[in-house]
């Protein structure tokens, strides 16, 4: 378990979540602009990392595989702290969480004082590569019955520039701002109700990728004008340690999501806009209970349920170049509306049998359900309004079972096995339309994806020095992959197939593994000076296909030192290092990250990919953090980021980093 704390957050000044977590072992980050950013963990992304944030998935039935950008439609000023469970967390968590689970807990008061109390916060940050302006403000009220807080966070970043002599990259903007409310009402003494609501708004998010496809007018080929994320909850948490049931915390939230995205295509003729709307509503709730048997074991256990609404909208707008008059239609090929409902059980048992030694196990039972409503025009060539008309359940039962053992006071050696499952989204299933270097079309025959993943290493924990080391292996099966058909359509009716219009389908495509190595240590070596570090080496494949899986992180770690010679003030350097990534599949060869211009097109021979074998360079940046603070209520950071300016790329980045960059931020209570 990762867990990034307040401080951690705060020492880092992130803009978005991302940022928050990237320098942890064993988490890799792609990204296609500033509003993008997908964690990668133990080699798996997208829809098989799970996304939460206080308990509600962000995860959902239009979640799709690859590179995307649901981990950030989060406000990063309403987080208070991260953590990240490596390997299968489907027994705790349900489907999706083959990879890792990544919980995002927002800022809460948790204290009730018997005479009342007020205050608040402002922070705000500026970063030259981006020029990105961040700005977050707090109140709070809190008294022996209730307590509030709310905030407010803006940010906005300008096309970035990257390292050496390379310039400005367009298409790297962002716009975003966001709300955040929280109530607390003590019913009683252990006896906590509380209501919450987010809100993230993001708006004019560029890609880089494929940016400058469209030529002459150079009109992004894809572009977000808006998303909009909301979260409603309610939740009551009663603890009594001596009853039956040590604790109960029954919950219900409501989530939206709206966002339109647009998708260009120029030719000779005319330049078409085919503009998505997207709505998609969410209902859950639950309850869970852990009860204490005896002195040594406890369980936990619980029931939840959701039922998920999807609508899309497709307009598309033709401009004739010659006369300059826009015509809208209704293209054919559309994601059919439909709703997903997943409902599911789990029971975990932590026993103590000696002193020594923990043993944990569990078991979860999900159901998910999947019922389209195609309309007549939903049906791209090739298929009927009867193909898409989809009712489809899947069942499945994951299991974990792991133990810690205390060698000494300070060493013990821990061990984890677990299943996990990903149930087939709305994406996988009904998806058509457009994506990084093809079109996808429908998939009803898909089943779930299933892993069985071990863990085991010592780790060490003293007042001067931390270390931890797990090797992993997890096995996968049934994987749902994208494959071409054979066909194509044809974007911008030219008659041709172009690249980027080869249509692929997803199947279950056969089995693989991955493995490796992560490990971190921290040394307070001396009262002001402290050394820290982490390396992470991951290899996996794909044993149907016999070939490597795609998304697997070079060699890579982390490297530095701090200094801390008053109280007041704190510095730390470090290097961040990767190796060349030489884990290449056949389908990383169509992909944009490996061109020496990604917002161009695929590699070809015009745009060349980085090496003629299509593997990322390594490299070595150096960083440098520093916090000073002015009086107890407020500190002063100063980051410098790159320092040598170095031209590089983050293996499967669709974009270069950023160069040399410094941020100055300010954080003020009162």
């Amino acid at each position: 378990m990762v867990n990034v704390t307040a401080e951690d957050i705060r020492k880092r000044q992130p803009s978005q979540p991302v940022d928050a977590i990237r320098d942890e072992p064993g988490i890799w980050v792609q990204k296609t602009g500033s509003g993008g950013g997908t964690p990668i963990v133990r080699g798996l992304m997208g829809n098989q990392v799970l996304y939460l944030v206080d308990g509600i998935r962000i995860n959902n039935g239009r979640l799709f595989s690859g590179p995307n950008a649901f981990f950030n439609q989060v406000d990063i000023g309403s987080i208070d702290q991260i953590e990240v469970l490596k390997g299968p967390g489907s027994v705790q968590y349900g489907s999706d969480a083959l990879g890792g689970v990544i919980q995002m807990r927002t800022k809460t008061l948790n204290r009730f004082p018997e005479s009342p109390e007020y205050g608040g916060m402002l922070s705000g940050h500026y970063s030259s590569a981006d020029e990105g302006k961040y700005g977050h403000g707090e109140l709070y009220y809190a008294d022996e019955d209730y307590n509030a807080l709310v905030g407010g966070t803006y940010f906005s970043a300008e096309n970035f520039r990257t390292g050496g002599d390379e310039g400005v990259l367009d298409n790297t903007s962002l716009n975003s701002r966001g709300v955040m409310g929280k109530v607390q009402y003590q019913v009683g003494e252990g006896h906590v109700l509380t209501l919450g609501y987010l809100e993230n708004i993001r708006t004019d998010v560029a890609r880089f990728d494929q940016s400058k496809r469209n030529q002459p007018s150079g009109i992004p080929r894809y572009f977000t004008p808006r998303e909009d994320r909301q979260i409603f909850y309610l939740r009551d948490s009663l603890d009594r340690p001596d009853s039956v049931i040590s604790h109960l915390e029954p919950y219900v939230y409501y989530q939206k999501y709206s966002g339109r995205s647009d998708y260009n295509v120029e030719s000779e003729a005319d330049l078409r806009k085919d503009q998505t709307d997207q709505d998609q509503s969410h209902y859950g709730g639950g309850i869970q209970a852990v009860t204490p048997l005896l002195d040594a074991v406890q369980l936990a256990y619980g029931l939840d349920g959701r039922y998920e609404y999807f609508d899309e909208g497709k307009i598309r707008y033709t401009k004739d170049k010659t006369t300059g008059n826009t015509t809208a239609s209704t293209p054919k090929g559309k994601t059919p509306d439909g709703r997903y409902d997943v409902v599911d059980a789990f029971l975990m048992a932590d026993w103590t049998p000696i002193e020594k030694a923990r043993i944990t196990a569990g078991a979860r039972f999900e159901s998910t359900h999947l019922d389209s409503e195609p309309e007549k025009n939903d049906a791209s060539a090739g298929f009927s309004v009867d193909d898409l008309k989809i009712n489809e359940r899947w069942n499945s039962v994951t299991y974990s079972l792991g133990g810690i053992y205390w060698l000494t006071e300070n060493l013990a050696l821990d061990t984890d096995v677990a299943s996990g499952f990903r149930a087939p989204t709305y994406s996988d299933v009904l998806s058509f339309g457009p994506f990084t270097y093809g079109v996808n079309v429908p998939s009803p025959d898909v089943s779930p994806e299933k892993s069985v993943s071990w863990e085991i290493g010592p780790r060490y924990d003293s007042e001067m020095f931390k270390a931890q080391i797990t090797w992993f292996q997890t096995w996968l099966d049934d994987l749902i992959d994208s494959q071409p058909t054979g066909g194509f359509i044809d974007m911008n009716d030219n008659g041709v197939e172009d690249p980027g219009e080869a249509t692929y389908a997803k199947e279950n495509s056969g089995k693989g593994w991955i493995h490796g190595l992560e490990s971190s240590a921290d040394w307070q070596f001396m009262e002001s000076w402290g050394a820290f570090g982490s390396f992470a080496w991951t290899e996996g494949r794909n044993d149907t296909q016999d070939e490597p899986l795609r998304f697997i992180p070079p060699p890579n770690g982390v490297l530095g030192l701090r200094y801390q010679p008053i109280v007041k003030l704190r510095i730390e350097a470090y290097a961040r290092l990767a190796a060349a990534q030489t884990q290449v599949s056949s389908d990383d060869q169509s992909d944009p990250a490996r061109a020496t211009d990604p917002s161009v097109t695929f590699p070809s021979k015009t745009n060349p990919p980085l090496r003629d074998d299509f593997s990322i360079p390594g490299y070595t940046t150096y960083h440098v953090k520093t916090s000073f603070d002015i009086k107890p209520s407020t500190t002063v950071f100063l980051l410098a980021d790159n320092l040598t300016d170095k031209n590089y790329r983050e293996a499967f980045s669709r974009l270069d980093a950023q160069g040399i960059s410094f941020t100055l931020g300010l954080e003020t209570r009162f």
